[in-house]
């Protein structure tokens, strides 16, 4: 026991010389050499828990010393000369610690463990970003959504949406058929939120394109997606006069070139009821010329959901 004590203090003192020596060369400083001992029991790699305690400081500007954010703080109990802890007791201490720093820094996680994360906006919530996480497909949860286009900062012009996309990508990456996935958020009147997520970035195709990753959602007033049917593959179609998603009788969603008018109705794409009904049910008329891209599969006293966009803001995963 007399030995074990002896041991001890001698430890403590290193200890402290080498906290003297990091603390006026700043943390990185002489290292004291010291041997692995058994004190009760207790195997201490001395030379360890010394650059650990020394390395809890940094120099700052004026000379002075903090510690270091983020770092793991160990009682300095642990190298009094009475001190008859356990190792558990050590590891338990540390455990704690870092358990206790990394708690108050956790980020919200989709279901398969993956932060939401957005960088812009303002039409979305927590809830409405976990919401939309949680439906990418895997390896988009590894990016960020990057606001790329805001009606309210660039113009509600349909045209401008598809340079603001066009322009976020690179050009090399555009020549070598690389395409950028979006996330598209549109607000109507009555503070409905809907929209889709696309595996390509919006850009004037007068072609469908787009694969089966794509899928439409509603976020207020209640949650929900609506994935690829497999019905047919006729999903995304950007016009020189509106934009829409999915096809067959009618689609999922469309907008006119002045993001203003949108619709929705059931669509054989995603097999989706209108995703909202913030203006009733209402025939489309054939005469609107915002609507010649639709009257192209128009069916005569079809009912959709017509609605007036007020903000819309496209996201792009890079």
């Amino acid at each position: 026991a007399q030995a074990g004590c002896v041991l001890a203090a001698l430890l403590g003192g290193a200890a402290a010389l080498q906290y003297t020596l990091r603390r006026d060369q700043g943390w990185g400083g002489i290292t004291v050499p010291l041997p692995s001992l058994s004190v009760g029991g207790l195997d201490i790699d001395a030379s360890a828990m010394v650059r650990q305690f020394g390395n809890e400081m940094i120099r700052m500007p004026s000379g002075k010393t903090s510690p270091r954010k983020g770092s793991i703080e160990v009682s300095p109990a642990i190298f009094s000369p009475t001190h008859s802890g356990s190792g558990r007791d050590l590891r338990e201490q540390i455990t704690e610690s870092a358990r206790s720093d990394s708690s108050s820094h956790k980020p919200a996680l989709s279901d398969d463990g993956n932060p939401a994360q957005f960088d812009g906006g303002v039409l979305l919530t927590k809830d409405d970003k976990e919401a939309i996480w949680k439906w990418l497909p895997h390896r988009q949860q590894l990016r960020t959504a990057t606001l790329v286009y805001s009606g309210e900062a660039h113009g509600y012009n349909l045209h401008t949406l598809y340079r603001m996309c066009e322009q976020a990508t690179h050009a090399t990456e555009m020549k070598r058929g690389h395409e950028h996935a979006c996330i598209t958020v549109i607000k109507t009147s009555r503070k409905e939120l809907l929209g889709a997520y696309t595996s390509s970035f919006w850009h004037l195709n007068n072609h469908y394109h787009g694969n089966g990753e794509c899928f439409v959602f509603r976020l207020r007033p209640r949650a929900r997606q609506y994935t690829w049917s497999k019905g047919n593959d006729m999903m995304m179609l950007a016009g020189t006069k509106s934009m829409s998603l999915g096809a067959g009788s009618c689609p999922a969603l469309w907008l006119d070139d002045e993001l203003s008018l949108g619709m929705t109705a059931e669509c054989e794409t995603f097999n989706n009821p209108p995703l909202v009904a913030c203006e009733g049910t209402k025939v489309m008329p054939k005469s609107d010329p915002k609507c010649d891209k639709y009257n192209a599969v128009h069916q005569p006293g079809r009912t959709q959901a017509v609605f007036r966009c007020v903000a819309i803001e496209v996201y792009m995963l890079m």
